[in-house]
């Protein structure tokens, strides 16, 4: 093979330069892996790779990549080396801006001329470096005004693209005159005002002939979510298809109103909870009315929406080759515009995340979240990025209202009157005290709000109204009419199934809204029966802080217990143990953050801790289920404390030897040759295929022997010479 026998070549001269142009390569041979390390300029122009090779992320030391006049249709996979100042990658397939070049912070020149590229996303001046592009032979039809930031670029080809901002003919005169173009135009401009929109799908029940399991609760868990969204984060515009609403023409109409209505700078969340479907090698979202609508369909609407950031959440399975692993930026995560998917492999409805998301929005007070950093705090969750058009590489970030409190800790008490004279102030949390008041409206507040979730409406109604004072024993009254109505209605057969669920959904969220306004002042707790032995808030909350303190410490231990252990049976062991603990600890932060609000470096560092810890410990568990190079260099990217740098980095130096191994192997299966064999069994003494290796050469070697002993017998010069052109190992 020529690709191998050049390879071989550049070994022998430690050539730090490999030229593999021209040799109609879809794949790089084995022994590329040899010379990757080395090499600083590898040309691969005029092949038929249809995407970049991954033995490429090998090349650590690349400067120069050359995939001219190939096939390829994405960039996955460009980003891997980081040293890169020169790429070419023109007569090509691409059809957006492949989002992987702006990870590669020393590029220079950059060429994508003659491909069918429509946009240039705004995240190219994180390109701080680059001095030469060429985009000529292109689909583009808007520059962005970004390109005006990029102080360093010195030449920009632009030549045949139906240019209409700036006009072509100033764009032809160079990046000055365009910097001019833009600098004109912005000096007055003012950005629209962001809107946040919300589209919920939620199918509970689909038609019995379908023969679906039902989804038990998805319906409600889609309201709770929608309504911190909406309380918390300010994603006023929301929308809903709700069972029997959720068609797949109901879909499509509400994603086309979406694409009408959203602007530059929007953002949109897309919800789904109803049943996927797994087709190769894109999955499907299962209307109510039992439609597959593949996702390429879903993002088809999301690369033409106008919005900035979009994501689509599925508590489903799911999978797509659109799915992307690109990182994102880091500096200025969100000016860029990103298209993102937060969902799950699993199908089971028990490992659904919607409650935990709604509960750890509701509680959330670290501010911003982006869709990465929920995919770690979420059990079994996912996020990628897609890689269609409209992605310019950003992140998409949840971000709270600078307001809002919900979730948050209590506001703070009011100031009490001046104590008389010489009087000793009582301890915070001590009985009687504002922190202890507070401590048992929230207990009662928490306790109404269980019977609502277990739909005991009835009974939270009765509670409220044992203790409402004032005005807000009327509003209990009203809802109590409200919901009695329905339920008459209901029993004469007057409403559908789908409008009686619908109305007391409603109902449900009134009371729910009506108890996150509800001030201590409102109620008369004097004769609330807490718990025996109840403790003040101060006791209760140094008691949980202490056991999640405890906690910490013996996940830390156990965690020098695991990277210290050499048997992996033992390490296996090790890991279950961890992971129990994990679970442990997130329920105390979670019963911290019920019970006393989500806690601030300030106030709270063990309970701050413990999060840090669970995400770390969930990123690894990740990590460890998919068991792949992509899931360890994706840890190595998004660890915080680097607990377990060198056990990834041991684990992709195990499964990259493996993947050399099953290479050698099935070269090997396909063209039976010694050095090949010699090279299997010197370098993988204990390789899984080893005996198979083995019985290969024996075959060989008896079929030599029986060839040499057929010509040896003829002893004539024909016979030796059939010898010489059969011999396999000569």
């Amino acid at each position: 093979m020529e690709a191998a026998k050049r390879i071989e070549e550049a070994l022998n001269n430690k050539s730090t330069a490999l030229d593999l142009s021209g040799l109609d390569l879809n794949a790089l041979p084995p022994n590329f892996a040899q010379i990757a390390p080395q090499l600083t300029l590898l040309e691969l122009q005029q092949n038929k790779f249809q995407s970049v090779p991954r033995e490429i992320s090998l090349c650590t030391n690349l400067e120069t990549l050359d995939l001219a006049q190939n096939e390829l249709l994405t960039g996955y996979g460009l980003d891997a080396p980081r040293k890169l100042t020169t790429v070419d990658l023109h007569h090509n397939q691409f059809s957006i801006f492949p989002p992987e070049l702006l990870e590669l912070p020393l590029l220079k020149t950059l060429d994508l001329s003659n491909n069918k590229i429509a946009r240039l996303p705004a995240g190219i001046r994180i390109l701080k470096e680059l001095e030469s592009l060429d985009l000529s032979n292109c689909l583009i039809e808007v520059l962005p005004p970004e390109i005006a930031e990029m102080n360093v670029l010195q030449t920009i080809r632009l030549f045949n693209n139906p240019l209409k901002t700036p006009p072509l003919e100033i764009a032809l005169q160079g990046i000055q005159a365009i910097r001019a173009y833009f600098d004109d135009l912005t000096k007055n401009t003012q950005r629209d005002e962001s809107k946040k929109y919300l589209l919920n799908i939620a199918i509970e029940n689909y038609p019995a002939q379908f023969n679906y399991p039902p989804r038990a609760g998805c319906v409600q868990e889609c309201s709770d979510l929608a309504e911190v969204l909406y309380k918390k984060y300010d994603y006023r515009y929301v929308s809903g298809l709700i069972n029997e609403e959720a068609t797949r023409d109901a879909i499509f109409d509400a994603l086309e109103k979406l694409r009408r209505t959203t602007t530059a700078e929007d953002c949109v969340i897309v919800y789904f909870s109803g049943w996927t479907g797994d087709g190769l090698p894109e999955s499907d979202l299962r209307s109510y009315d039992n439609a597959y609508i593949p996702l390429p369909e879903i993002f088809a609407k999301f690369s033409t929406m106008k919005a900035r950031h979009v994501l689509l959440i599925v508590d489903n399975h799911l999978q797509s080759r659109l799915f992307s692993r690109t990182r994102g930026l880091e500096s200025e995560r969100s000016a860029f515009a990103s298209r993102w998917a937060l969902y799950r492999l699993g199908a089971e409805w028990d490992a659904r995340f919607t409650p935990h998301l709604t509960n750890w929005l509701k509680n959330n007070t670290l501010g911003e979240v982006s869709a990465r950093e929920l995919s770690s705090i979420l059990h079994g969750a996912l996020a990628s990025s897609l890689s269609i058009a409209g992605d310019e590489g950003g992140e998409f970030l949840i971000e709270p209202r600078a307001e809002s409190n919900v979730g948050g800790a209590m506001s703070p008490p009011p100031v009490a009157p001046e104590q008389e004279a010489g009087a000793e102030p009582p301890e915070a949390g001590a009985p009687g005290t504002q922190d202890d008041q507070e401590l048992i409206f929230q207990i009662f507040v928490d306790g109404v709000k269980e019977k609502i979730a277990e739909g005991k409406i009835e009974e939270a109604l009765a509670e409220l109204q044992k203790h409402l004072i004032g005005l807000g024993q009327f509003d209990a009254l009203t809802i109590e009419a409200r919901l009695a109505g329905l339920n008459r209605r209901n029993a004469q057969g007057v409403l559908s199934q789908r409008e009686y669920v619908g109305e007391l959904n409603t109902i449900r969220a009134s009371l729910l809204e009506w108890l996150l306004k509800m001030k201590p002042k409102e109620v008369n707790l004097s004769n609330f029966s807490l718990q025996p032995n109840t403790k003040t808030r101060s006791e209760a909350e140094k008691e949980l802080l202490d056991e999640i303190t405890k906690e910490i410490t013996q996940i830390e231990e156990l965690r020098k217990v695991y990277l210290s252990e050499t048997s992996l049976e033992k390490k296996r062991e090790k890991e279950a143990e961890l992971h129990n603990l994990v679970k442990e600890l997130e329920s105390k932060q979670q019963a911290f953050s019920k019970k006393f609000g989500p806690a601030k470096n300030t106030q709270h560092p063990a309970a701050e801790a413990a999060g840090t810890v669970i995400a770390e410990e969930n990123l690894w568990k990740k990590a460890l289920a998919e068991n792949t190079i992509a899931a360890y260099e994706n840890y190595l990217k998004e660890t915080k404390s680097g607990v377990y740098n060198n056990e990834a980095q041991r684990w992709i130096s195990d499964l990259r030897l493996l993947e050399q191994e099953e290479a050698l192997f099935e070269n090997i299966q396909k063209n039976p040759n010694l050095s090949s064999i010699q090279s299997y069994l010197t370098t993988f003494s204990a390789g899984a295929h080893r005996a198979e290796v083995e019985k290969i050469l024996a075959d060989l070697e008896a079929a030599e022997a029986e060839l040499w002993k057929s010509a040896d017998t003829a002893n004539t010069i024909a016979a030796y010479q059939e010898y010489q052109n059969k011999t396999q190992l000569g």
